[in-house]
């Protein structure tokens, strides 16, 4: 099996802060922000929809499903 949605959140997130153009000014930094937003729109969308209600705040979820 794999991680929890809370465990994907906590990297998620420690990731998109490590890599945020507004922390790191890399050129590189950017692309890999872009591709773990990315990723992480992707397992978003295909988490069952119970952990979806269970765990993780709907403005997140608005956020990230335009």
């Amino acid at each position: 099996m794999g991680a929890s949605l809370e465990e994907v959140k906590a990297s998620y997130r420690r990731l998109a802060r490590l890599y945020h153009p507004d922390v790191n000014p890399d050129v590189a930094a950017r692309e890999k922000f872009i591709a773990v937003t990315e990723a992480y729109k992707a397992l978003l969308m295909i988490a069952p929809p119970r952990l979806l209600r269970s765990g993780l705040p709907l403005k997140i979820l608005r956020a990230l499903n335009p």
